[in-house]
């Protein structure tokens, strides 16, 4: 029987694939051993406690596939081990190996598959129900094929590897490239992966035995090809040259490629190696792109214009409104004939002032926008900034009967900041109060030096204030402090 076995794993060495030989090895041994179950098992790739079969017989017949787990059972004492024989009472030896008693089994033998550098596979195993009669012969038998199967294993897992990996690369490339291609060591085309002309503008036949200048390149100056053929003269690695090309559609087609030089063991040139992908809809992206930006950049110089032209007609008027205040607050003619008519004067001059930088800054709005205002520092004395601030304003408050105070509770220092700007960061928060106070309300703005470098300034008001709703959305960086 030993040479018959032999010969039956000889005879399978060029017959059947693996899965076939499986199958015919556990209905070799089903048969020729006379037992109720033959079987031939893997290891579970991600959990090495449990096994798969590859092949099952059972009651003369090849049955689905199963998986269990080795523990209490005879097969973990195979696993990675040695032979072993249990020739009776097997139920007894392993009472937590349900199997076996759903099997009814009496008798197992199995034997370890190994991998050529010596590492665990799996077994192929025998189990009956009844004794066995000759242990030394049926554990030679599974040792014979054993050999067999396990370099069949193997190869299977091998193979299986392999085609994963080869399935690996080629979701990389498909979501890197749209196609690839060779060139032998005359640059002359010999393998291109598209099919489609809609694609690349040009078949696989189009291209063999070509260079790529020959192909007829579009939208590349001769400077950028001899540019370009240096660089492969030289052998050196290239990256998204780009041309066009008219596909079958009619439609032009952006196309950029990247490639590599490829060299024998010896150093010998062989050719190049490269990818090629269709860019159009980036192409037309960045058109997008350039085409808004132009637009953008008409529009914020006709906004420049306009705020020039604007300017320099809110000037002229504004101008004589200066020159006039500033006569009346001289009292070039005459003493003005009420004292208030002195105060509204200095008021107006001081208010036209304002209004005059205010439309200086109109000017710089596109460095504003571009986050580029000029910051014109010097000390200031902030008491006098606020002071300037409730003069502007006072006539709006007396209009609305709104008292202003203004509380200097200690010395306050000179700050370096631009006084400007300052101004006009109190003015819109006064005004802002004025607009939302009642009539009779009042307004109290004061200003106290905490500590050596802090500066508290607060404007209050009798006003409505902000609703609690709206409260959470107000924002607070503790780098401009209060």
């Amino acid at each position: 029987m030993v040479n018959e076995t032999l010969r039956f794993v000889a005879s399978r060495a060029w017959r059947v694939t693996d899965t076939d030989f499986f199958y015919d090895l556990v209905r070799y041994l089903g048969e020729n051993l006379g037992v109720t179950y033959a079987f031939c098992d893997t290891i579970n790739p991600t959990d090495n406690t449990i096994v798969e079969t590859l092949a099952l017989y059972a009651h003369g017949e090849i049955t689905g596939n199963i998986s269990y787990s080795l523990k209490d059972t005879p097969c973990e004492n195979v696993i990675g081990r040695s032979v072993c024989c249990y020739t009776d009472k097997v139920q007894q030896l392993f009472p937590q190996d349900h199997l076996l008693v759903e099997m009814g089994a009496e008798s197992y033998a199995g034997t370890p598959l190994w991998a050529a550098d010596g590492s665990p596979l799996g077994l192929v195993a025998v189990i009956d129900d009844k004794p066995i009669q000759r242990p030394e012969l049926v554990t030679t038998i599974l040792q014979i094929v054993a050999v067999r199967a396990g370099a069949v294993l193997e190869r299977a897992q091998v193979l299986e590897r392999l085609q994963d990996s080869e399935q690996r690369f080629r979701d990389f490339a498909e979501v890197s490239a749209d196609w690839f291609w060779e060139q032998d060591e005359n640059l002359r085309f010999t393998f291109i992966s598209v099919t489609n002309a809609e694609v690349s503008g040009l078949l696989p036949e189009d291209h063999y035995g070509k260079t790529r200048r020959e192909t007829g390149l579009i939208g590349v100056t001769e400077e950028d090809m001899l540019s370009h053929e240096r660089l492969l003269d030289e052998r050196k690695p290239f990256e998204n040259f780009r041309f066009r090309r008219i596909n079958a559609m009619g439609e032009v087609t952006h196309i950029s490629i990247s490639g590599k030089p490829i060299f024998d063991t010896d150093g010998k040139f062989l050719g190049y190696r490269g990818s090629g992908q269709d860019i159009s809809a980036l192409v037309r992206a960045d058109e997008t792109i350039r085409n808004e930006r132009d637009r953008a950049e008409q529009a914020v110089r006709a906004k420049s214009e306009f705020l020039a032209s604007m300017s320099h007609e809110l000037r002229t008027p504004l101008n004589a409104i200066l020159g006039f205040s500033e006569m009346l607050k001289l009292n070039i003619y005459g003493p003005l004939s009420h004292p208030k008519y002195q105060e509204f004067a200095e008021d107006i001059h001081l208010t036209g002032r304002h209004l005059l930088a205010v439309i200086g800054d109109l000017l710089d709005l596109s460095k504003i926008e571009a986050g580029k205002q000029p910051v014109i520092a010097a000390e200031t004395d902030v008491s006098e900034i606020i002071k300037k601030c409730i003069e502007i304003v006072r006539l709006d408050a007396d209009a609305k009967n709104i008292h202003i105070t203004l509380t200097a509770k200690s010395f306050l220092p000179t700050i370096h900041v631009d006084s400007r700007q300052l101004l006009q960061i109190f003015l819109n928060l006064v005004n802002n109060a004025i607009k939302y106070t009642d009539v009779g309300g009042r307004i109290e703005v004061s200003a106290e030096h905490e500590a050596p470098e802090s500066l508290l300034i607060q404007i209050k008001d009798t006003g409505v204030g902000i609703a609690p709703s709206d409260i959470s959305r107000m924002s607070y960086s503790p780098e401009f402090g209060h």
